[in-house]
């Protein structure tokens, strides 16, 4: 009987300890999320929404010492010099760079559906208002008809 409960302790805590391997801290979270907002065109609730999936995306496949590892190279390899050479030279940072990218467009596809829709509806939905208020007008200012 203590096997059997032991056994049962164990397995519980591997979905635990795997999860707490990539477990972000919550302020690289946001950074992230926010810089997401930024980059899809400002605060909106479909952003917001949509870059909180990316970042958890991100975050179920790549570890945070890759993540880290990919931010660092991203915020420094445009430096000018040898000091920049450091950043650009290191392989470390160009492999974190690659898997990075990798997993934010794996996790685009799927976060992002949501806003791609809502777009094409605003869009639609404006075109159409702009058909209604045409013909509206027309119907109003006699347009389109011809003399007897």
């Amino acid at each position: 009987m203590k096997f059997g409960k032991a056994a049962v302790l164990m397995l519980a805590a591997v979905p635990v300890l795997a999860h707490a391997e990539n477990n972000y801290p919550t302020l690289d979270r946001l950074n992230y999320a926010l810089d997401c907002i930024d980059r899809h065109g400002g605060p909106k609730i479909e952003t917001l929404a949509a870059c909180s999936c990316e970042i958890d995306s991100i975050a179920e496949q790549m570890s945070f010492e890759t993540f880290v590892d990919a931010n660092v190279y991203i915020l420094n390899k445009d430096t000018p010099g040898d000091k920049g050479g450091v950043f650009r030279d290191m392989p470390i940072g160009k492999d974190g760079y690659a898997a990075l990218m990798k997993a934010r467009e794996e996790a685009e596809k799927t976060c992002f559906v949501t806003v791609r829709e809502v777009k094409r509806k605003g869009e639609a939905g404006a075109a159409s208002e702009e058909n209604a208020a045409a013909t509206s007008e027309a119907a109003t200012t006699g347009a389109g008809e011809t003399s007897p």
